[in-house]
């Protein structure tokens, strides 16, 4: 009997660039949650599959560019502070992260498709002026959607784009690293400053949440709405696609990222909690 075909190790080295796009989806359809949207035919929920994943991929760029240049900027004072936490390696990790999202997006984005999230200058003042408690709480809850985005897949039987697949499995994997280092810069500032400080600064979290979410709704509607055109689409399924809830992964990062502050030990992730978790309701 012939032996069975050995595993591949996954590793950034072993992702191979060279495999075609799928004629059908890049990832499951279920995960984007358009279950709503009627009368779509078979190639236009392929092309809106494409342009979804697309855009996923973009916000997940943008994310990596604020943690970036975040810590470019700020990476000797940090370090200074945590002197016991590898941010270089951190560093490294989240440029290694982004060159391979933006090679994602280079083999999948459709012809024509300019960037929808560019960068502005809003974004350097945040990476400027953003305290280090509200940007490792940001991160924190960030990196636990992109950890849950391999199992949400993993939930839908299929053939999907293995670099992709790929590079979503290795960042995971890293996320739990940078994930425990955002732990520890909170605890560290729990346990060092003023409760009202420290409070305040995570709470900084929720309108820095909603900046985001206004400019990826704003991208989104922008990208839809060239899409319905392209597409001919009804005003009925303009609407309905326009009304993006969060993804399948999102949901389960965002649960992750509760279940863990559930037990605070660091001010204003009570309310954070309770304001997230309104969200998911």
């Amino acid at each position: 009997m012939p032996a069975a075909p050995a595993k591949r190790r996954l590793s950034w080295a072993s992702i191979d660039w060279t495999e075609p796009l799928p004629a059908g989806f890049l990832l499951p359809e279920e995960l984007y949650r358009f279950e709503t949207v009627p009368g779509l035919i078979w190639a236009q929920r392929v092309r809106l599959n494409h342009l979804a994943t697309c855009f996923r991929f973009e916000l997940m760029l943008h994310l990596k560019r604020y943690v970036i240049r975040y810590l470019e900027r700020h990476l000797r004072r940090l370090a200074r502070r945590h002197p016991d936490l590898d941010l270089p390696r951190l560093l490294r990790d989240e440029r290694r992260h982004a060159k391979a999202l933006g090679r994602v997006l280079k083999k999948i984005r459709p012809a024509g498709h300019r960037r929808l999230l560019p960068w502005t200058r809003t974004d350097g003042a945040l990476v400027r002026f953003v305290p280090a408690t509200t940007f490792f709480t940001l991160a924190s809850l960030c990196e636990e959607m992109a950890r849950a985005m391999p199992a949400a897949i993993d939930e839908h039987a299929g053939e999907w784009f293995d670099p992709l697949l790929d590079v979503m499995r290795l960042l995971a994997r890293e996320e739990r690293r940078h994930i425990a280092i955002d732990d520890a810069v909170l605890l560290d500032a729990a346990a060092s400053r003023p409760a009202s400080l420290v409070k305040a600064q995570v709470l900084f979290t929720i309108p820095l949440l909603g900046y985001l979410d206004r400019r990826v709704r704003r991208a989104w509607t922008q990208a839809i709405d060239r899409f319905a055109d392209e597409e001919g689409l009804t005003r009925e399924q303009r609407r309905a696609l326009r009304d993006k809830k969060p993804s399948r992964a999102d949901v389960a990062g965002i649960r992750a990222f509760l279940a863990r502050k559930r037990c605070a030990r660091v001010p204003g992730h009570a309310t954070l909690r309770r304001v997230l978790q309104a969200q998911l309701c």
